[in-house]
């Protein structure tokens, strides 16, 4: 099916809306006769549109009914006889409704915009455009954070991070949402804007600061005049984005000697040499915990790159940088793990040997054990164990075949059970590898966790199969 994403609105003086669209219109009018009868369906919304009586288009399209943007899902077959299948579809299916309209067309770029006239109903501006699945991905995610942060965050204005993965849990899966919160956050954090307009239109913000943890958000090169800088060169990206993340501790009253977690986002892992030399110049010395990750796309097409953090005021003076036996990590510009008190972020493990050699060949299984195994050896360096874990992320590449079921093999976490994430995603720093799992976790967590509100049942056992 084609998509495009609409809009539409009654307006009450359609003469000015159309002076508007007139000038900045590529090209148009274009005036149209439009006869709509509707037919009752099972499942999204038929319709007959009769342009004359030579010209007809059935079009089957599924669209949610609420408010505001909608991202449309539509088929449409042409007919040379319009009447007589009117007539047709009436008797099999029943007619629901009929809507007759004048409307004027313009067109800007791959937006078009219509000037209705609606029999009985009055003016209408809509806007339409039809879209690639990047600008499909764009709009989705445009409307459902802008729905989502309405009902939900408008008044927290969180750190957030949105990008574009290639697979959740379930087929049926589009969102997942992964929240953060720290006790007494709401009337103590420190909320820090870098004064771009899309922190405003998401109600996010760029860092928020609660207790000596700093949570960043997920920054891109996009600048204060709302223009992506260097485009198509990741390196420019990269060092745009750090200026960015390091104005944004200093604002909340850290340094990049506190940075301990990072998450990088790339949309085309062959910018991966780039990235590092423009993350190795920013970071100087300072060896945060990383993970690499190669996603489809992120909310413009022109950003290649998204980068988030944490930070920990005071951490340069108290942190232990831990690294597997070859130090392998250093001079890539992360470490395996670093500890501040009782907090532990370990990196993202794959199933790569201190020699730098992945292991375990197209066996997923195989990689996940083998990842844990250096996350439970980077928790040993710091005196924890994975039964002290509160939180897990696993990230399988796209195409992957998961060679094992879900509960099954090693019981890693059953006495932790922490908060956990899984997506599937476009690759991984080696093509050989299948899986990355990340994960913090507070020492000494193990002798008091809290589970909040466990399900009865997981969810994932009960897919058939």
């Amino acid at each position: 099916m084609a998509r495009n994403v609409e809009v539409k609105a009654r307006v009450s003086d359609l003469a000015m809306v159309e002076a508007r669209a007139r000038s900045i219109a590529d090209r148009g009018p274009v005036d149209l006769t439009q006869d709509d009868t509707f037919f009752a369906c099972p499942r999204g919304r038929l319709k007959l549109r009769e342009l004359s009586p030579e010209q007809g288009e059935l079009i089957f399209y599924v669209r949610p009914d609420v408010p505001g943007p909608k991202v449309s899902e539509f088929f449409i077959a042409r007919t040379p006889s319009p009447q007589s299948m009117r007539e047709t579809l009436g008797r099999a299916l029943g007619i629901i409704g009929r809507v007759r309209k004048r409307r004027r067309l313009y067109l800007v770029e791959n937006t078009r915009i219509h000037l209705d006239q609606v029999e009985g109903l009055g003016s209408f501006l809509e806007l339409e455009v039809v879209l690639s699945e990047p600008q499909r991905y764009a709009a989705l995610t445009w409307i459902c954070c802008e729905t989502t942060v309405d009902r939900y965050f408008r008044d927290a204005r969180p750190a957030a991070t949105l990008v574009q993965v290639n697979g959740l849990a379930r087929p049926e899966q589009l969102v997942e949402v992964e929240l953060d919160a720290v006790d007494g956050a709401g009337a103590t954090a420190r909320r820090i804007s870098s004064g771009r307009a899309i922190e405003d239109e998401f109600a996010y913000s760029r860092a928020v600061r609660a207790g000596d943890r700093v949570f960043v958000a997920g920054s891109t090169a996009l600048n204060a005049r709302g223009v992506v800088e260097g485009k198509g060169d990741v390196y420019r990206q990269t060092r745009s984005i750090m200026d960015t993340i390091f104005a944004a501790l200093a604002q909340a009253g850290a340094t990049r000697e506190d940075l301990v977690y990072t998450k990088t986002y790339l949309t085309d892992l062959s910018g991966a040499a780039d990235y590092a030399r423009a993350w190795l110049e920013a970071l100087g010395e300072v060896r945060p915990t990383s993970t690499l990750l190669g996603i489809p796309a992120l909310i413009h097409p022109e950003m290649m790159i998204e980068i988030e953090a944490e930070a920990i005021v005071g951490a340069a003076r108290s942190r232990r940088d831990i690294y597997t036996q070859q130090q392998r990590e250093k001079p890539r510009g992360y470490a395996r793990a670093v500890q501040v008190g009782d907090w532990i972020y370990v990196s993202g493990c794959t199933s790569m040997n201190a020699a730098g050699q992945p292991q375990a060949a197209g066996d997923w299984a195989a990689q996940s054990d083998l990842s844990v195994e250096t996350i439970r050896w980077a928790l040993e360096q710091a005196g924890a164990t994975l039964d002290d874990v509160v939180r897990r992320r696993v990230f399988t590449v796209d195409g992957a075949n998961v060679n094992r079921p879900h509960g099954g093999g090693p019981a890693w976490f059953a006495e932790s059970c922490p908060t956990s994430l899984g997506c599937r995603i476009a690759g991984l720093a080696r093509p050989e590898l299948l899986v990355e799992v990340e994960v913090a976790a507070v020492k000494g967590a193990h002798a008091g966790i809290e589970w909040v509100a466990p399900d009865a049942v997981d969810a994932l056992d009960l897919r058939p199969g």
